[in-house]
């Protein structure tokens, strides 16, 4: 038998054994560098549960009283369901005057073509109300990212 808690710890029931060890989460959320939020991806499949709760700590970045930027690092991302997809596109088109109001830009650092193409995909089924930029590198996303802020 095996479970999942929502911390993303995994428990195995072995025999009379019980094994413990931390499942990796789908995204990890630092916040250190306000204004600029920095949301990594990690190389973890999301269950349906895991994108609901990265789309509820998503919306923490917006409840900023400044003006802020979020960097989506999706380097190390896998492919994101059609479901999951077209829940982000819902997100987008719920959360739109809260992300006009407080965000500056969007930065997404993507380096696989397969990832670019799903944000287009996504961007298709509902716009960015806010500037954004796509680049491979994490370095000029922070550039572009403080740019945005000093307007």
């Amino acid at each position: 038998m095996n479970f999942t808690a929502n911390e993303g710890i995994y428990f195995s029931l072995f025999g009379s054994f019980i094994l413990l060890f931390a499942m990796p989460s789908y995204a990890h959320f630092d916040r250190t560098q306000a204004p600029i939020y920095l949301v990594t991806f990690t190389n973890a499949s999301a269950t349906d549960e895991d994108f609901q709760n990265y789309l509820q700590e998503l919306e923490k970045n917006y409840a900023s009283e400044i003006p802020m930027t979020v960097i989506f690092d999706a380097r190390q991302a896998r492919i994101p369901s059609w479901k999951h997809q077209q829940m982000q596109a819902a997100w987008l088109k719920e959360k739109r005057a809260l992300i006009q109001q407080h965000c500056a830009g969007i930065a997404y650092v993507i380096s696989n073509p397969i990832i670019r193409n799903v944000l287009k995909v996504i961007l298709s089924l509902q716009s960015i109300p806010v500037s954004y930029i796509v680049t491979p590198h994490l370095e000029e996303a922070l550039q572009w990212s403080q740019v945005q802020l000093n307007r």
